[in-house]
């Protein structure tokens, strides 16, 4: 029997590891979940499961899927003395993806969550070590530790002497600095670096629109007219079903203890994926102009502020990623990403409008 812990579960990410997990017929899944009581954790799981599982296995995840009420910012997880003694003897390995995923954040609040939240369950996994059988722990990261750097990022780059275009990105890094410290103490941590994460290839699902789709929400709305921006410079974009899968296959290779960019080959240009977005939508496309001939004088108020976060990322140093601990894992199982076409975006965008998070104006 395979015990796994796993933190983050009912995040966007979190939710398709889990999918990808229960495929283990012989594993139990510890899923730590923040909320008001042990009762109300469940019900999240529980709502998931029903939503997001098929019917036919829907009892099996209820039976392997174990609800544990608490809270990676709080000494011990939040988690009673006596059921934290029982897990350190039992869990084999820990997935970690708790985090908070938004810019403009104060740094000290997503400190608490993306780097003490971290070293909380970094102290949780050396326990579960030194006291128990613990093999491995995989740490959910994002390509974002770049930061500004431009150039070719190398998987086993951290320090590479980058600024950072917003909080997120400054406590990720942090946290990763925290990890190689744990390394150094004796655990085996995988390190995963995705992309830009969006909604599911099939169905084009996503649980909260972040990143990815804000600029696209904003420019639904024909609040900008221009963007300063590089038209040729490809968006790294990785469906979530894809992220989790290449997560779970990597986390399942004895080669643990090193870090993995899971980057798209495929990219897209940002004006291709604007005329698909505009066409489907039917809003007016922002015209696409060089840094240098942008007024940002006349960006105030709320286009300014809604806007803002994003601008560094239109504007890039040109970045590009070696893979090479993650391509040869994943090729040997056969497994590639998908390329980002026009018929993978549309279903995207589908999912946006369906749910009216972006209206369609025709």
């Amino acid at each position: 029997m395979n015990n796994i812990f796993i933190t983050g579960a009912t995040g966007f990410l979190g939710w398709d590891i889990v999918k990808n997990l229960l495929g283990e017929k012989d594993s139990v899944l510890h899923v730590l979940v923040r909320a008001e009581s042990q009762l109300a954790a469940e019900g999240r799981v529980n709502k998931l499961i029903n939503e997001r599982i098929d019917k036919e296995k829907r009892e099996d995840a209820r039976e392997r899927i174990k609800v544990i009420c608490g809270d990676v910012t709080k000494k011990d997880l939040g988690i009673s003395r006596p059921q934290l003694e029982k897990l350190y003897k039992k869990i084999d390995i820990i997935y970690h993806g708790a985090a908070l995923c938004e810019f403009g954040v104060p740094l000290e609040r997503i400190r608490k969550i993306n780097l003490f939240g971290t070293k909380n369950m970094l102290d949780f996994a050396l326990n579960c070590k030194n006291k128990g059988r613990l093999n491995s722990f995989q740490h959910i990261s994002t390509i974002g530790i770049a930061g500004d750097f431009g150039g070719m990022l190398y998987e086993k780059d951290l320090n590479i002497n980058q600024g950072f275009n917003n909080t997120y990105e400054q406590s990720k890094f942090e946290a990763e600095a925290l990890v190689n410290e744990y390394r150094d103490k004796g655990l085996s941590i995988s390190v995963y670096r995705p992309s830009i994460v969006v909604g599911d290839s099939m169905t084009g699902k996503v649980s909260n629109f972040q990143m990815f789709y804000q600029p696209l929400h904003i420019f639904s709305l024909e609040l900008v007219e221009k963007i300063p921006a590089n038209k040729s410079l490809g968006y790294n974009l990785v469906p979530v079903d894809y992220a989790a899968r290449a997560i779970h296959l990597i986390s399942s290779n004895q080669d643990n203890n090193k870090n993995y960019h899971l980057t798209n080959p495929n990219t897209v240009a940002l004006s291709s994926l604007l005329d698909v977005a505009s066409s489907y939508f039917g809003f007016k496309k922002p015209e696409i102009i060089p840094e240098r001939e942008y007024d940002y004088n006349k960006l105030t108020g709320f286009r300014k502020k809604v806007l803002d976060p994003y601008l560094p990322y239109f504007n890039h140093k040109k970045l590009s990623f070696d893979a090479a601990n993650s391509d040869t894992l994943l090729k040997s199982k056969g497994f590639s990403w998908p390329a980002i076409d026009e018929d993978l975006l549309l279903r995207l965008f589908k999912y946006c409008a369906d749910v009216r998070y972006i209206k369609r104006r025709h």
